[in-house]
């Protein structure tokens, strides 16, 4: 049996304990953090710091970037996402530039993964690249902040 790698999961328990919940903890949907760890989604740098202060426990943004590195080398873009790019593709190239939105939506209607489908290049063809997750300070601590 395969255990998956979930290097942004594990940096989580690491530092809040193994019962944490780490979508929870990052402020993120459940699904948001299972493409993070495998690599399908990114956290914007100038978030680190965020996703940092929602962590505490000594946690700093090489940890956060090293778990984002180490969940990207381990990559692998399901080939059922891939085929449906494709097919995407196709039918832009038959429908027109003029319907990209429709087409995207038709073919990938939920938006986490319409985030992770750039394009379309000069021939009308989509690729596939990484969701961006915008992890948000936590509660709070905008107030925090003003008040030190």
């Amino acid at each position: 049996m395969v255990i998956a790698r979930r290097p942004l999961s594990a940096l989580i328990a690491r530092f809040c304990g193994p019962d944490a919940d780490a979508a929870k903890v990052l402020g993120v949907t459940p699904e948001q953090l299972r493409l993070l760890d495998q690599g399908r989604a990114a956290i914007p740098p100038v978030r680190f710091e965020n996703t940092v202060r929602r962590i505490g426990h000594r946690c700093k943004a090489a940890d956060v970037q090293q778990a984002l590195e180490e969940a990207h080398t381990n990559l692998k873009v399901p080939g059922a996402f891939m085929q449906r790019i494709t097919l995407c593709s196709e039918d832009l190239a038959r429908r027109g530039r003029q319907a990209r939105q429709d087409v995207l939506r038709e073919h990938f209607p939920v938006s986490l993964e319409r985030d992770q489908v750039a394009g379309p290049d000069a021939k009308l063809q989509f690729t596939w690249k990484p969701a961006v997750v915008l992890v948000e300070p936590p509660q709070g601590a905008d107030r925090l902040d003003s008040l030190g």
